[in-house]
């Protein structure tokens, strides 16, 4: 968890620096404090969003591993409304996790 924690910092420090940052921000961060905050704000966002995304990356895993195994107890024991109604279930969950950790 920890070198994860640190992926997320490394690839979030990244995306502040060379996507999000502009030539004027770069040259000014050094000597002013607009841009310095300009820069840090930045990274406040790009830490987040990335965070974000990786919260939902955990929940589609779960929501994808507790519908697989529901899915195959269904199968076997031939329930097959169950067995579909999980099927069916399973996209709603997703919108549900994505709303829930975006919104």
């Amino acid at each position: 968890m920890t070198l994860f924690l640190f992926f997320i910092i490394l690839f979030s420090h990244f995306i502040a620096d060379f996507v999000m940052q502009s030539d004027e921000i770069a040259l000014k961060k050094s000597t002013s404090l607009k841009a310095l905050r300009t820069h840090g704000v930045d990274y406040l966002i790009s830490t987040g969003l990335i965070f974000l995304l990786c919260m939902n990356a955990a929940w589609y895993l779960v929501v994808d591993s507790v519908s697989r195994k529901l899915i195959t107890y269904f199968w076997k024991k031939e329930q097959r409304h169950w067995f579909f109604a999980t099927i069916s279930a399973d996209p709603f969950t997703h919108l549900l996790v994505f709303f829930v950790v975006f919104i």
